[in-house]
């Protein structure tokens, strides 16, 4: 298992081992869904960004 980090909120995004590049992942913080374009290093492309809470509106 890898860990990169969210392109939006910066925390660990855990990558498994049965990962591709190509592969989508999405934070478990933040919600945002990204593209994992690189496995050595872990490296995550941000595809779309999570809901915004009420208090961001």
């Amino acid at each position: 298992m890898q860990k990169s980090k969210c392109p939006v909120c910066g925390s660990d995004v855990v990558i498994n081992d049965d990962a591709f590049e190509g592969d989508i992942v999405e934070c478990a913080i933040c919600n945002s869904i990204s593209e994992i374009v690189s496995l050595n290093p872990a490296t995550l492309n941000l595809v779309e960004e999570g809901p915004k809470g009420k208090e961001e509106e």
